[in-house]
C-alpha cells in the first residue's frame, strides 16, 4: 500500500488484493471467508477512490472483477445465494464494457450459471442463463465461449431431462 502512495496503481492493487482472496480461500477454505471478503472490501474501497478518468483505470472491469471473485469466494465456502448474487453483479458490470467487456461477461455467466445449477439444482434458470449468453458470444464472435457456455447448457438439460 505504501508504493501505491508513491507511485499509484489502482488497478494492479486491486488485482492483488483480489489473488489475495483467491489465496486465502485455497489455504483455509472456509475458515479463511472473513480475510478473503476484507482482501474484497479493501478492493472496493480502492476502487471507490479512484479520481474518475484515470488513466489505465477502467472502473467497470475492475468492479466486475471484484464482483466475480467474491462470488466465488463465497461460492467456495457454500454461501451459494450470495454467491449468485455477486457473479450477477459481476455480469451487470462488465456488461458496461459493451463488446470489450462480453469476454469477461461470458466467464461471469459460467460461474453463476454452475452456482445455479450444482448447487442451488436451479437448472431451468440456469439453462436459459446460459442459452442467452452462448448467443450474445457468438454474436460477438466468441465461439469458444459460446461452445463452453453451450456444453453446460447441455449438460443441465441432460440433467433435467434425467431427473438429476
Amino acid at each position: 500500500m505504501a508504493a501505491h502512495a508513491q507511485a499509484p496503481n489502482p488497478s494492479l492493487l486491486m488485482h492483488m488484493m483480489c489473488e489475495f482472496a483467491r489465496l486465502v480461500m485455497d489455504a483455509q477454505g472456509s475458515e479463511g471467508l472473513e480475510t478473503a471478503l476484507k482482501h474484497l472490501a479493501e478492493a472496493d474501497a480502492l476502487a471507490a477512490s479512484v479520481p474518475e478518468g484515470t488513466e489505465g483505470f477502467v472502473p467497470w472491469f475492475e468492479r466486475g472483477t471484484v464482483h466475480y471473485r467474491r462470488g466465488r469466494v463465497l461460492a467456495e465456502a457454500e454461501r451459494f445465494e450470495e454467491a449468485l448474487a455477486e457473479t450477477e453483479a459481476a455480469v451487470a458490470a462488465h456488461e458496461q464494457g459493451g463488446e470489450e467487456g462480453e469476454s469477461a461477461r461470458a466467464e461471469a455467466v459460467r460461474i453463476a450459471a454452475l452456482i445455479e445449477g450444482n448447487a442451488l439444482r436451479r437448472f431451468k434458470e440456469a439453462i436459459a442463463r446460459l442459452t442467452t449468453a452462448a448467443a450474445r458470444c457468438r454474436k460477438a464472435g466468441l465461439s469458444e465461449a459460446a461452445q463452453i457456455l453451450d456444453a453446460l447448457r447441455q449438460d443441465y438439460m441432460s440433467r433435467l431431462t434425467e431427473g438429476r
